[in-house]
């Protein structure tokens, strides 16, 4: 498991936790993404993906991102060439929710 970033001052530290030795171990710092809190966090089966989310000074959407890599202990930036803005992923994720769930809400009423 990675645990990586969050809220109170906007971190950009982590860890990584072993559960057969129950033991943690700290995210490299070097070239680590900046810190955020209501990112996205995906796993690959080799890399942890962080993008965008929110930080506590201007700009406060973020659009950008890195990809750490537990195997090696490093991040990777992530290219913004491209990307969506984060004005477009602030405003599109609530539609996109909505419409998942007037699509379940139909759904299940239509059923």
């Amino acid at each position: 498991m990675i645990v990586w970033g969050g809220a109170g001052c906007e971190l950009n530290t982590g860890a990584r936790y072993n559960p057969s030795t129950d033991s943690w171990t700290t995210t490299s710092t070097h070239q680590r993404a900046e810190g955020r809190y209501f990112h996205t966090a995906v796993w690959t089966g080799t890399e942890m993906i962080v993008w965008g989310g929110e930080s506590g000074t201007d700009p406060f959407y973020l659009d950008n991102g890195g990809r750490y890599n537990p195997g090696t202990d490093s991040w990777t930036p992530i290219s913004i060439t491209n990307a969506p803005s984060a004005d477009f992923l602030k405003k599109f994720i609530p539609v996109l929710v909505l419409l998942l769930a007037a699509g379940i809400l139909f759904g299940i009423a239509g059923g």
